[in-house]
């Protein structure tokens, strides 16, 4: 591999992983809603569904679980048009070529589908999804290129992009014309062109592009699906399977080459939308995981995200940090919030407690408490429902989200206004005080922290 090319991109310390989830948010559907789509599409069908009877012959799971179909069409498609799975499983040579009928249309109904499905974005809307995203990124690596590895089939990324006049993108292809032309070469040609501001984007499709097009000569070139020239080119995708035998071809040997490369070299992976369905993609993963035991995760994959039920992978589950949002445009969404806490870039919250030097209490009798004046800066409105303080010994003195039993913590939010925290004291966004009572009995208070509502980590404060 050049020098150039491992020192610009395979020695970043962030790589970026999106599946079908990252462009929910501009239209595009889910990899589980094509997949719904795709089944009512089938049962529409006489001959989709004489497919499926022959596929289910090779394997009965395709009837209920289409990644299993997909699978089966495409362990079809690289047998010797199938002729030996159907004469061994159906038995029936006079059966060979109807099948072989069926199945061709079968999976050319379903490159058709992904091709109208998964296509062009305006790069002004492409713009706006992944700008957010892209500025935390920037400023959380000092690397020249970020890696973006992705199984999505659009156009969202490179669109992000041209329009993004600050971000090069280096996919591959050169342009000595008219046409854009793949070739592995091409990344390290093409690795040194950064400018400053953002970091630049190296992206690595590993399933394919619905404009990319293999001629006979297996050269791979962008063109635009309403080019005349596609009847003579095939289309360069990987279906949506579980095993993934197109990756010993290029362009996807170089991409998986380069995906290890990074993942052996970086220190996070930041995922968005991706629930690791891709076996090849999985064990990429579990081999940086075992190489290097500082490697973390952080999957942003929306609230009904449950890692347990998705991540088949002990190795991968027990890393990931899982923030429960959408991924959006959003420059002040929860999810972007806790992804730059997470890179280091600012705290979610700050939390500062210092001992009041008078009394700041209500106006009734307290001449036996000790008050401490804590200033809470959020970069959203958020809620508070336990609060804590701890002395030098160690001893809790907390305030419970509850009403129950003697406690010697008193928070109030200004003079004469105390709060009990039942239903959580809400914070503005910006910085706010909140004021705290301790009997004077307590010795040496030392610090406090907060916890919140929305499962944010509690925040700590040495007091002052």
């Amino acid at each position: 591999m050049p020098r150039s090319l491992r020192r610009n991109i395979v020695n970043s310390q962030i790589v970026l992983l999106t599946g079908a989830g990252s462009t929910a948010g501009i239209g595009f559907p889910t990899m589980i809603e094509f997949l719904a789509s795709l089944k009512d599409l089938i049962s529409q069908d006489a001959n989709h569904q004489a497919a499926l009877e022959i596929l289910a012959k090779l394997n009965p799971n395709v009837e209920n679980d289409l990644e299993a179909l997909i699978d089966a069409v495409e362990t079809y498609k690289n047998t010797v048009h199938g002729t030996e799975i159907i004469v061994d499983d159906i038995g029936d040579y006079e059966e060979i070529e109807d099948a072989f009928n069926s199945l061709s249309a079968f999976r050319k109904m379903l490159l058709d589908r992904i091709v109208d499905t998964y296509g062009d974005v305006d790069p002004k809307i492409a713009e706006s999804h992944y700008s957010p995203l892209w500025k935390s990124l920037s400023a959380a690596t000092k690397s020249t290129y970020i890696p973006v590895f992705t199984t999505n089939y659009d156009w969202s990324l490179e669109n992000f992009a041209e329009a993004r006049q600050s971000v090069n993108l280096n996919d591959g292809f050169a342009q000595p014309g008219v046409r854009t032309i793949w070739s592995k070469d091409n990344y390290s040609l093409r690795a040194n062109e950064n400018r400053a501001g953002l970091a630049d984007m190296a992206l690595f499709k590993l399933h394919g592009s619905t404009n990319w097009y293999k001629d006979s000569t297996g050269e791979i070139s962008q063109i635009a699906i309403n080019d005349r020239s596609l009847r003579n080119r095939e289309s360069v995708l990987i279906f949506p399977g579980l095993t993934k035998k197109e990756t010993l071809d290029e362009p996807y040997q170089t991409s998986y080459q380069y995906f290890t490369a990074c993942l052996r070299n970086c220190k996070t992976l930041v995922i968005i939308g991706y629930n690791f369905g891709d076996l090849s993609i999985q064990r990429v993963v579990e081999n940086a995981i075992a190489d290097d035991g500082d490697f973390r995760i952080i999957a942003i994959n929306g609230p009904r995200f449950d890692a347990t039920d998705i991540i088949s992978s002990e190795s991968i589950r027990s890393i990931t940090k899982v923030i429960p949002e959408y991924f959006s445009d959003d420059e002040d969404s929860f999810y972007l919030e806790n992804l730059n806490g997470h890179l280091g870039l600012s705290p979610l919250v700050q939390f500062e407690g210092y001992n009041s030097p008078k009394s700041i209490g209500p106006k009734q009798k307290m001449d036996q408490y000790q008050w401490f004046d804590f200033t809470v800066s959020s970069h959203r409105k958020r809620k508070i429902t336990v609060f804590s303080i701890f002395d030098a010994a160690g001893v809790d003195h907390s305030y419970p989200n509850d009403q129950s039993g003697e406690q010697d913590l008193r928070i109030f939010t200004q003079l004469g206004n105390e709060t009990k925290l039942v239903n959580g004291l809400t914070i503005r966004k910006g910085k706010q005080h909140v004021y705290a009572a301790l009997p004077t009995s307590v010795k040496d208070p030392d610090y406090a922290y907060i916890g919140f509502s929305d499962n944010l980590a509690p925040t700590y404060a040495r007091i002052k």
